[in-house]
């Protein structure tokens, strides 16, 4: 399967693709394979040209970013663990695997589960629909914390962890 992130000009149709290839879960700093993505979901792109990628496939999210000539992918948020043997890198086309969990904390402790949309606020607060955890959850300041949702599915309004989400995207 091709896991990508492509771009289309609406002026000449020109289709560009960011960042793509076989799915798995690499990021640049790990191999000197191409970075490899698992079900990316939402996409947003914040004020410095950076791009932040959900990942249904790896629970986390994944930032983008220009170095020069190359770009640079990596995971911004969510728990995982290295694979360090070869063969299972291979096998997977990873080399790392994603945790899912419904955690606050800091960006990389924080767990996810099915993370859907995001966008970035005007003051670069982020805010994502964490579809497996009924949640809308944030991030900010380096921390991810839940501001609505308590990981039951529902239909209930109300303050904070009282309200209730049914996979919200």
């Amino acid at each position: 399967m091709l896991d990508a992130i492509r771009t289309v000009n609406p002026n000449s149709g020109e289709v560009c693709t960011i960042l793509g290839g076989e799915e798995g879960y690499k990021d640049s700093a790990d191999t000197t394979d191409p970075p490899a993505l698992s079900f990316p979901n939402g996409v947003t792109v914040a004020g410095d040209g950076a791009i932040y990628v959900t990942e249904n496939g790896n629970n986390v999210v994944r930032r983008i970013r220009r170095n020069g000539s190359s770009l640079i992918v990596e995971t911004f948020a969510g728990l995982f663990n290295m694979i360090t043997n070869p063969d299972k890198q291979k096998q997977l086309n990873s080399t790392r695997t994603g945790i899912d969990g419904f955690d606050n904390g800091n960006l990389l402790q924080a767990t996810f589960k099915s993370p859907d949309d995001i966008l970035i606020a005007p003051d670069g607060t982020i805010y994502l629909a964490d579809a497996a955890n009924h949640a809308i959850r944030r991030i900010r300041q380096n921390q991810v914390d839940t501001i609505a949702g308590n990981g039951v599915p529902g239909f209930t309004d109300g303050v904070a962890a009282n309200a209730r989400f049914d996979t919200p995207t």
